[in-house]
């Protein structure tokens, strides 16, 4: 899933749209059930893995001189730079004027961390 810029096991579904390239992938539960099963050598081979799979594909990109293909969303490809903001609500204090809780009865403020695909 990374390799098309994934970062959480819900991403299998971008791999599974694109089978005529990945071929066929685990279901996202199946995915889960791995990750609860591996132990600490598992996951060292894993990391191994996964640095040779990310030297490969910089290389290819090189000596293609096509880079590294377009995000995409569904069968969308999504052209130039992609930016995934990531919105979590931490809780704080607010003596600002007319200030109102959320629907839940707290006040928050948002912390985004813009991830840049």
């Amino acid at each position: 899933m990374l390799a098309d810029g994934g970062e959480t096991i819900a991403d299998l579904a971008v791999l599974r749209d694109q089978a005529d390239v990945f071929g066929p992938v685990a279901s996202t539960p199946t995915a889960w059930r791995l990750l609860a099963d591996t132990d600490e050598a598992a996951l060292a081979s894993l990391r191994a893995a996964r640095a040779s799979g990310r030297a490969v594909a910089w290389l290819q990109a090189a000596e293609t001189g096509e880079g590294i293909p377009a995000a995409r969303a569904g069968v969308r490809e999504l052209p130039g730079l992609v930016l995934d903001l990531d919105a979590t609500l931490v809780t704080c204090h607010s003596e600002k004027d007319q200030v109102a809780p959320t629907y839940k009865g707290g006040f928050y403020v948002r912390d985004e961390n813009p991830m840049i695909f």
